[in-house]
């Protein structure tokens, strides 16, 4: 007998769990918190209903049908309702009162005002599965379900017995039209909130930049501020700028087959600065068990989350619109203590540093990285080499040409401005020799070996390593001996990066050098003005000694100013560039 009274125990309690007939729409089976005990993390919706139920009386489905709620209504009850309980702030040691839940439930009446607040519409939690499974939850009004005698009147109308099957029929085609006018409506609701958090998110982010305080010297801070959110979240709004780097096939080999699946099977990546949220697709495949892009350009962001979601990779990755470094680990989708196991980024910009990224990604890595986690690329370098416009072999000496006279073209880069369709612009050159010049450099006017100027751990480096000092010498090539001899016209500066797996090689380095194949970064070109660049041709093995120097600019960081100091035997020679937009 008692074995009987168990086996009917577990059936009340099946009939409990199962509130919801076998022909009407399920509830998600996604884990849920109930109502009004938000701690609690239960395995469905229909389990978290159920203990609503049991511990609180309130019955969410039976509310919903008692109030013929639609769709709408019923998004804004939940998400009142939990805003309510948030408010009083319900712990598993101190859950919510009978009386605040009695006291919220009272505001639970037709009249209210949260019926017409459209604030409600807006999840209080976007993860709630509640919200997934409103369909579970309001009256049912697919025509198949009804026959002509079982016609539900429409809410606030009462058909009386005498309704006649004629005037049902137009009830019913009323229904109808309203029904496909309300999914036009909501259509429209969806498309505006997507347009209106954007927008909101825009405007937060200007506004935090316009809000820096002002740097002394430099003008008002909002001119820089403002000119720093046009010109550099915007530029990454546009699918141009996004097709160049997935057409550069060094880079998207390079990350590619440095994601071995070896490596990112399991693991937790940030992906900082995702785009189009095509490394973040890449880590998916490679077996990563969670992948979190970020990215504050909202236009590129939103088709991003269409693009994952046409390559079924949802499941695993999220893409969140926003700086990183606003962000928390909540709004990653992070436990309170869950952490990353890979930053994973492309963040090199021209000569390696501009447009500043790089302290971005070191802020994610400080705050949400695992210790025993590692950066993507982990590894950087910068390296320079001298350049010359113009070559002086001992073929052309003995055949009697002019000292210093150019291969090619017969003149120099900077000597063309002089004659330009028989006009002299020679002062624009005055221009060209200011600011770095972005292009790819010959591999046969490289005239020196090459030298290592900085390197950088990226699971170890600081914000302030970024701007720096160091020397260099390069050793121009063949020999006294040969006879070659080569002007100074400048000096070419790349970088390159490296990607290890658990701190080994994993064998893969991009390179951005002019001996290798180009790259949308090309090469960073330094000239020498003609004035302050060596008057004759300097020796084959002979050296050039020097400092390169690189730091941010005061008045917008994402900018780099440089100085090249040289000295070749007695002769010694500085210049300044800017590295800007």
């Amino acid at each position: 007998d008692d074995d009987d009274d168990d086996d009917d125990d577990d059936d009340d309690d099946d009939d409990d769990d199962c509130h919801w007939e076998q022909d009407e729409t399920m509830p998600s089976d996604e884990p849920c918190a109930p109502i009004f005990s938000p701690f609690l993390r239960l395995s469905s919706v229909a389990e978290a209903c159920a203990h609503d139920r049991e511990h609180y009386s309130f019955d969410l489905k039976e509310f919903a049908t008692k109030l013929s709620l639609d769709f709408f209504r019923c998004v804004k009850l939940i998400n009142f309702v939990r805003t309510k309980v948030d408010e009083s702030k319900p712990t598993s040691e101190s859950p919510i009162s009978a009386e605040s839940c009695r006291a919220i439930l009272e505001l639970l009446i037709p009249e209210a005002a949260f019926w017409i607040e459209d604030s409600f519409l807006r999840p209080f939690d976007p993860e709630d599965s509640l919200l997934q499974s409103i369909d579970a939850f309001v009256a049912n009004d697919d025509d198949d379900d009804w026959s002509d005698d079982e016609s539900p009147p429409p809410v606030g109308l009462s058909p009386g017995p005498a309704a006649s099957s004629e005037s049902m029929g137009v009830v019913k085609d009323e229904l109808r039209a309203l029904r496909d006018e309300l999914a036009a409506t909501k259509a429209r609701l969806e498309l505006a909130t997507s347009l209106a958090q954007k927008n909101a998110l825009a405007d937060e982010t200007k506004s935090k930049l316009l809000s820096q305080p002002q740097i002394a010297g430099f003008g008002e801070a909002s001119g820089a501020a403002e000119e720093d959110y046009d010109y550099y979240f915007d530029s990454y709004s546009h699918i141009a700028i996004h097709e160049t780097m997935l057409r550069d096939q060094e880079r998207m080999d390079a990350y590619s087959s440095a994601m071995r699946p070896g490596f990112f099977q399991g693991k937790v990546v940030l992906d900082v600065g995702c785009g189009t949220g095509i490394l973040s697709m890449l880590a998916a495949k490679a077996g990563a068990a969670k992948v979190i892009g970020v990215d504050a350009s909202p236009k590129i962001i939103d088709t991003a989350r269409v693009t994952v979601e046409a390559n079924r990779l949802a499941d695993r990755v999220r893409l969140v619109a926003g700086k990183i470094e606003d962000m928390s680990a909540a709004d990653l989708g992070l436990g309170r203590e869950e952490k990353v196991d890979i930053v994973l980024s492309e963040w090199m910009g021209y000569c390696l540093l501009f447009e500043s990224m790089l302290p971005s990604v070191l802020s994610a890595r400080d705050r949400f990285m695992d210790p025993r986690g590692t950066m993507f690329p982990n590894r950087c370098g910068l390296f320079i080499e001298a350049w010359s416009d113009r070559v002086v072999s001992s073929a052309s000496r003995n055949s009697g040409s002019p000292s210093g006279s150019p291969s090619g073209s017969g003149r120099s880069r900077l000597e063309w401005w002089r004659s330009v369709q028989g006009l002299d612009l020679g002062p624009f050159a005055e221009l060209a020799v200011k600011e770095v010049s972005v292009e790819v450099v010959r591999p046969s006017h490289v005239v020196t070996s090459r030298c290592r100027l900085w390197d950088s751990d990226l699971n170890t480096c600081k914000d302030s390593e970024l701007d720096f000092e160091v020397p260099f010498e390069v050793t121009f090539k063949g020999g006294s001996e040969g006879g070659d001899s080569f002007w100074l016209d400048g000096f070419v500066v790349g970088f390159d990066v490296d990607f290890t797996e658990s701190g080994a090689s994993s064998g893969v380095k991009l390179c951005t050098g002019a001996d290798r194949p180009p790259t949308h970064w090309k090469q960073s070109l330094f000239l020498l003005h003609p004035l302050k660049a060596p008057s004759s041709p300097l020796e084959g093995g002979s050296k050039v000694q020097g400092t390169f120097k690189l730091h941010r600019q005061s008045n917008n960081p994402r900018n780099y100013d440089a100085t090249v100091s040289w000295q070749a035997g007695e002769l010694i020679g500085e210049q300044k560039y800017a590295i800007s937009t």
